[in-house]
């Protein structure tokens, strides 16, 4: 597997929280229901539930509204951090790696990057901690993105977040972030070492 640091890269990116590029409400009366299930919950509870509530309605409006072709489902994930869906955009033609967010939930840092499919991928392969107990079903899926990328077709990363309004109960998710990456290709020279 090639190490994907050498190479040259190039990112574009559109949306963010405040103006995200599409939103979707969803039915007011099971948001005034998880408006109120919410404001019961505490500590872990209340950020387990988040994270719930991002990951099965994120893949809800993946599929539902944007119309992806689930690959890989978060549900099958062996440890929290990583990716959280693999779908593919039939319209677009093109690999989607989605994270999806719930609430207040905020992007590490490492997300923030604009390489961070292909580095958290590549951390993947080389069995990198906290990625290092993996299972082989997403280290799979991580080398086929790696093999997406290796053969110069565009990456695309997407970030979709699910909110409740905690004063009217409602609620709706959105598609807040969406960055594209592809290499490119260069002659460059690699020295051998001696």
């Amino acid at each position: 597997m090639a190490n994907h640091s050498f190479y040259a890269w190039t990112a574009h990116a559109q949306g963010t929280r405040n103006q995200p590029i599409q939103r979707h409400y969803w039915n007011p009366t099971d948001g005034r229901e998880m408006q109120q299930f919410r404001q019961d919950q505490t500590g872990q509870d209340l950020k387990d539930f988040s994270q719930i509530q991002g990951e099965s309605l994120g893949d809800r409006y993946a599929t539902d509204i944007l119309g992806y072709q689930v690959i890989m489902h978060g549900d099958n994930k062996s440890i929290a951090q990583g990716l959280d869906g693999l779908y593919w955009d039939d319209k677009r033609q093109e690999l989607v790696v989605m994270e999806f967010k719930g609430q207040s939930s905020g992007y590490s840092s490492g997300q923030k990057r604009p390489d961070w499919s292909i580095s958290t991928c590549q951390k993947i392969q080389d069995y990198q901690k906290p990625y290092h107990n993996v299972s082989e079903y997403e280290r799979q899926f991580a080398t086929e993105i790696l093999q997406h990328y290796d053969r110069g077709e565009m990456i695309r990363y997407e970030a979709v977040r699910t909110d409740v309004d905690m004063k009217t109960g409602e609620w709706w998710s959105q598609l807040e972030k969406q960055q594209w990456m592809e290499q490119e290709f260069q002659d460059m020279e690699i020295k051998p070492e001696l």
